[in-house]
């Protein structure tokens, strides 16, 4: 087996290519850009790295080239101050050339990232793969149309194909969350609304175990997965429980939401004329705001996969990263 992970130089990604390697297959990294570091570590691990952009055909076609499986992972994801144009160009023509390529080159499998964020995050129901399609920003706009588009390209070609939903993704060499930990380390993280709603987040060690798992998965059709952590809690008991693995005896202090909605708007708004970032803005508070829980059952079945790593070590975990770095 011979992998091509695409988005290799971000956080799942390169856990991801590293993982596979581990694991004996032959790895190809590919991403747009790649520090020393990671390209050393790579290097060190036997890993032969592409860079490249997946918006372009040519690069896609020739890194493509001789891979047996794709895990195709490469997104406009976090990305703040562009038009909706962009997360098309990246997330959607991005992934039709991939799979292009992988029907030209007769790719085995082709695994690719979608997300949870494609259905409603503020149900508080348990989601599965049937229930339905909710999104509300550019980005999970681009997401749902890539698994359209993709779906379409493998039913007409063969393609196999697997779409992977993961829940949110934590762990080492995750800096999404590094102000959360941060916040809560310091006892000065602010708690925007009641925190009740459901929390169901996946260790980056499974989501790669998925990856790989959906890598040698039986598939006579198109198949769309959705993948999370062993627990659900709420966002309250979220940052209790992170304080407790940080060591502290609080967490910080209570918001309200409505008005904090207000001023993010305004914030965004304002920022964007300016054209500076925004440090605070509409998307962020999504994260207050998410009540979802998600049905694993399929991912079990179809996967032959279970989440292995619980919450409390998950967090220990992600916090010693931080500690080794200098980053908490």
């Amino acid at each position: 087996m011979r992998i091509l992970v695409t988005g290799a130089t971000g956080f799942i990604g390169s856990r991801l290519a590293l993982a596979a390697r581990t694991k004996g297959y032959d790895v190809v990294a590919g991403g747009r850009k790649m520090n020393d570091a990671l390209r050393m570590l790579f290097t060190n691990a036997g890993i032969e790295v592409r860079l490249g952009d997946v918006t372009d055909a040519d690069y896609v076609d020739s890194v493509v080239a001789g891979v047996t499986h794709i895990c195709h992972l490469a997104a406009a994801w976090q990305e703040v101050g562009v038009g909706d144009d962009y997360f098309r160009k990246v997330t959607l023509t991005g992934t039709q050339n991939v799979a292009k390529a992988a029907v030209k080159h007769r790719v085995s499998k082709m695994v690719h990232c979608s997300t949870t964020g494609v259905h409603s995050r503020s149900s508080g129901l348990v989601i599965s793969e049937t229930s339905p399609i909710e999104v509300v920003n550019a980005y999970e706009t681009a997401k749902i149309d890539a698994e359209k588009m993709l779906t379409a390209e493998a039913a007409s070609t063969g393609l196999q194909t697997i779409i992977l939903r993961p829940a949110d993704g934590y762990g080492p060499g995750d800096l999404r969350l590094l102000k959360l930990f941060r916040g809560v380390a310091k006892q000065r993280f602010p708690l925007i609304g009641p925190g009740t709603g459901h929390r169901h987040m996946i260790y980056v060690d499974d989501i790669c175990d998925a990856f790989l798992a959906a890598c040698v998965a039986p598939v006579t059709q198109p198949e769309a997965v959705i993948i999370a952590g062993p627990e659900v809690v709420t966002l309250r008991e979220l940052i209790e429980r992170m304080a407790r693995v940080l060591g502290v005896p609080k967490y910080g202090f209570d918001l309200p939401l409505g008005p904090m909605r207000m001023l993010a708007a305004v914030t965004e708004d304002v920022c964007k004329v300016v054209k500076v970032s925004p440090p605070l803005y509409r998307r962020r508070l999504d994260f207050y705001t998410v009540d979802a829980q998600y049905d694993l059952r399929k991912a079990k079945a179809v996967l032959n996969w279970e989440p292995q790593t619980g919450l409390d070590t998950g967090l220990r975990l992600s916090a010693q990263w931080y500690r080794n770095r200098g980053l908490l």
